[in-house]
């Protein structure tokens, strides 16, 4: 009886752990504050921290099919004597989960199919780092985002 007992509660503790595994794994959505971003190709490095301005913003949305769609816009600027560059990109993106806090974002334009993206999240924190294949260089951008 107490085998069975025992056997009953292990099942049920490892149900209720996989479920919130599946509950929480979820893509933050809304406006996210880039904080940080890298460029590595070859052995430089190229990062925030060598810019006079740095200013990113993300806006993460679900779409009905699953998939998630990020608009991303950055202002950058090398010195006050410089004229500050800005970008805005639309891409959308298939989700792997490879863990509760780990995956992959697949890029549904075929132009981007050599990319590879890999995220993580920790605490209130999203990383992704990117292999971008046409520049042959990796690109990290971190944003924090409201739970």
């Amino acid at each position: 009886m107490r085998n069975l007992t025992a056997t009953i509660c292990l099942t049920l503790a490892v149900l209720l752990g996989s479920a919130g595994v599946s509950w929480s794994a979820e893509f933050p959505t809304g406006t996210l504050r880039g904080i940080s971003f890298s460029v590595e190709k070859g052995s430089r490095t190229f990062s925030e921290k060598d810019l006079y301005k740095f200013h990113s913003v993300a806006e993460v949305t679900k779409r009905p099919n699953g998939e998630i769609s990020i608009t991303m816009d950055v202002t950058l600027q090398r010195s006050p004597k410089t004229q500050a560059r800005k970008d805005k990109r639309f891409d959308t993106y298939q989700i792997i989960w490879k863990s509760e806090h780990n995956g992959q974002l697949i890029n549904t334009k075929s132009k981007y199919g050599r990319d590879i993206s890999n995220f993580s999240i920790v605490g209130n924190r999203l990383t992704i780092k990117s292999w971008i294949h046409r520049n042959q260089l990796w690109e990290t951008q971190t944003y924090v985002f409201k739970r």
